[in-house]
C-alpha cells in the first residue's frame, strides 16, 4: 500500500518527483473508500501548506478540485450545477488566500466545509441584495470554467501575497473589474453599473484580468520549477 505520509513528506522536501506518485495515491484512497489515510494526508498537506510549502499547497489545490471535495457543501446551499462550480472555484481561491490560518486544531475537510460554505452564502447573500434581473447569471461562463482561472491556479505555486500583487500589477480597467467580482463578490450586473459600462464588457475585462493574472503567476514562478537539485 503507497505510504502518503512518506509521499507528502517528500513533496514539501522539495522532491518534485514525489508529486506524480502522491496525486496517485490520492486518487486510489479516494476511490478505495481510504478515508482515514486521505484525511490525514490532506491535513499533513495542509499544515505544510500553512507554514510556506508552495509543492504541498499546489498538491491540496490540485485534491480539492479533482476529488470535487468542496461540492457537497456547496450543494447544501446552491443547487444550480453553474453556481456550483462558480463556487468551487471561488472556493480554491479562498482556500490559497487563507491557508495561512489552517492550524490543524480541525480536519483539513472540515475547514474547507467551513470555507465551501462561506463561499455559498455569500453568493446567496450578493443576489439577495440585488437580484440580477437582466437574466445574467452570477456564475463563470462556460468558457470560463472550461478555462478555468482558478483551476489554471490548481496547476501553478501561488501564494495569497503573490496573486494580491498579481491583481495589483493590472490595468485599471482590468484591477476593478476582477476584484469587484472575485473579492466583492458582485454580480456582472453590478459590476456593469458600478463602472458604466455594459455586461458583455465588464466579462471580457474580468476574462482578460484573470488570464493576465494567471500569466503573471507563471511567469513568477517558472525558476522554480525547473529540474535543479532537490532540496533537503
Amino acid at each position: 500500500m503507497t505510504d502518503l505520509a512518506a509521499l507528502v513528506a517528500e513533496l514539501a522536501a522539495g522532491r518534485r518527483t514525489a508529486d506524480g506518485a502522491l496525486r496517485t495515491a490520492l486518487t486510489e484512497a479516494w476511490a478505495g473508500s481510504d478515508r482515514g489515510a486521505l484525511d490525514d494526508a490532506l491535513d499533513q498537506l495542509a499544515r505544510q501548506a500553512a507554514e510556506g510549502s508552495s509543492p504541498s499547497l499546489d498538491a491540496l489545490l490540485w485534491a480539492t478540485d479533482s476529488l470535487r471535495l468542496a461540492r457537497g457543501p456547496i450543494r447544501q446551499v446552491v443547487h444550480d450545477e453553474p453556481d456550483v462550480e462558480d463556487v468551487a472555484q471561488r472556493t480554491l481561491l479562498a482556500v490559497t488566500r487563507g491557508i495561512e490560518a489552517f492550524r490543524g486544531g480541525a480536519r483539513y475537510r472540515t475547514w474547507l466545509y467551513t470555507v465551501a460554505r462561506n463561499e455559498a452564502l455569500q453568493l446567496v447573500r450578493t443576489r439577495s441584495r440585488r437580484p440580477d434581473t437582466s437574466g445574467q447569471r452570477a456564475a463563470l461562463d462556460d468558457d470560463e470554467l472550461a478555462g478555468g482561472f482558478v483551476a489554471r491556479m490548481s496547476s501553478i505555486v501561488a501564494d495569497r501575497h503573490a496573486i494580491d500583487a498579481a491583481i495589483a500589477a493590472l490595468p485599471d480597467q482590468y484591477r476593478d473589474a476582477v476584484l469587484l467580482r472575485d473579492v466583492h463578490q458582485l454580480d456582472y450586473a453590478e459590476i456593469a453599473q458600478r463602472l458604466g459600462v455594459e455586461v458583455g464588457t465588464v466579462k471580457s475585462r474580468i476574462n482578460r484580468g484573470r488570464a493576465a493574472v494567471a500569466e503573471r503567476l507563471q511567469e513568477a514562478l517558472r525558476p522554480q520549477r525547473g529540474d535543479g537539485p532537490a532540496r533537503g
